[in-house]
């Protein structure tokens, strides 16, 4: 087929022909059919050839495609280019070069690493990852520049040297602090667990069934903070790095039969917990149903509500339950694949998470809660049900000590004797993390 160009361009033909000698009108015809045959002969051997080429087994009736695959945020993406199945010496210019340019632009990509499987103590790796310092605390750096980092201050991991991290602070500066000194993030490691920090949402602390006024739907503190590591919002949940990796292995146990931890507290302020004594005290004075929960014998106010500081302000302690996994997914960070647990389902406990009372009792009288093996082998309250049981085994074998009048309190009583067990006193609230993908 002509252009409009040609057209044109033979118009222009016929009108400056229109007066010349029947002669030159003779050549011009034969020259036209000259042209016509070949045009004609180009053709035919262009439907030839396509004919013979749909004889054969492999063709099919769809387009010649070929296919490049590559990596690209993790996934393999397969991308198809459509082939002129004409020979491309016939093709115009312009899509050979587009062909061409689209093929190269493919083969040049770097190729990037497909997620994998974090081999490490944690789901993923320290770096990246926010810790939370104990209490103040001074970074040194190589040229022995020191920049002081108060209790509560956010810290970002950039690696690990021995029982020291390297971490960088909000403002930029890099140093050395020891792993004993400060709290590691869960969520930044363990992403796997569920995570419901209900103290920064709406308490849920009653004592006997009743709402304890000015505690329970009080939100004490915010830590439902965008992680970028998780490309998702989620709660911060700091306990002491070396208690991290008990965690770990009770989580790993869980998922193992189906569970997963579903953890509610870690750290807590002292504020917060001068909030709960308090009005807790004022609830007991006029209500007695309540009173007599709380000082019973055998037990007594402080084994639901510690008077002073408590293992929540050292950070070696944890409130959690259990949830039946549902579905998971697998999600990445940077280079990494890890499991979330995407749907759960809640499991019946003895009775809801944060009820002051003997009703919550996990053994029938108190075990002295600063010795790692006390509790071994004493008689379980009768309220202590199948999953309950379940939650402590996986607990214990992972290296915590129960509470004997809480079923959802376990200490790392390792941590509580080291030297980061008397760092915080709790006076402070948590700054925002600083991670980021590893």
């Amino acid at each position: 087929m002509y252009s409009k160009t040609s057209r044109n361009y033979y118009r222009s033909l016929r009108k400056k022909y229109r007066r010349t000698s029947p002669l030159k009108i003779v050549c011009f015809l034969l020259a036209a059919a000259l042209v016509a045959f070949v045009a004609t002969y180009a053709f035919c051997t262009i439907v030839l050839n396509k004919n013979a080429n749909e004889t054969k087994p492999e063709a099919t009736n769809e387009p010649k495609t070929t296919e490049t695959s590559y990596t690209m945020n993790g996934s393999t993406i397969a991308e198809t280019i459509s082939m002129n199945p004409i020979q491309k010496d016939i093709a115009t210019q312009i899509i050979t070069d587009a062909m061409t340019t689209d093929i190269a632009t493919e083969s040049e990509k770097e190729e990037e690493v497909l997620p994998q499987i974090y081999e490490g103590e944690f789901e993923l790796p320290l770096q990246g990852a926010t810790v939370y310092a104990l209490a103040n605390a001074k970074l040194c750096d190589d040229s022995e520049n020191k920049q002081t980092v108060n209790a509560g201050d956010a810290l970002r991991i950039v690696s690990e040297e021995g029982d020291e991290l390297v971490v960088t602070t909000a403002d930029g500066f890099t140093g050395k602090i020891s792993s004993y000194k400060v709290m590691i993030n869960l969520a930044d490691v363990i992403p796997s667990i569920v995570y419901m920090d209900t103290n920064s949402v709406e308490s849920v602390f009653q004592s006997s069934g009743y709402d304890i006024p000015g505690v329970t739907g009080v939100q004490f503190y915010d830590v439902w903070q965008y992680n970028e590591r998780l490309g998702r919002t989620e709660f911060n949940m700091p306990i002491i790095f070396a208690t991290a990796k008990k965690v770990m292995a009770a989580q790993q146990m869980a998922l193992s039969e189906g569970y997963s931890l579903k953890i509610v507290e870690t750290y807590r302020p002292m504020d917060t917990q001068n909030q709960v004594i308090t009005n807790l005290d004022a609830l007991a004075n006029t209500n007695s149903e309540v009173l007599d929960g709380i000082t019973g014998k055998p037990w007594n106010k402080s084994w639901f509500i510690a008077q002073s500081i408590s293992n929540h302000q050292r950070g070696y302690a944890m409130d959690l339950t259990l949830v039946e996994v549902v579905e998971t997914e697998i999600c990445t960070s940077g280079d990494y694949a890890y499991v979330n647990v995407c749907d759960y389902a809640d499991v019946q406990m003895p009775t809801p998470i944060h009820e002051l009372s003997m009703a919550s009792a996990t053994f029938t009288k108190p075990v002295p809660s600063r010795d790692a093996t006390a509790w071994q082998g004493k008689e379980l309250a009768p309220s202590m049900n199948e999953v309950a049981i379940r939650l402590q085994n996986y607990c214990t074998s992972a290296g915590f000590t129960p509470l004997a009048s809480e079923w959802w309190h376990f200490n790392d009583l390792d941590a509580m004797n080291s030297s980061a067990g008397s760092l915080s006193d709790g006076g402070y609230f948590l700054q925002p993390n600083l991670s980021v993908i590893p």
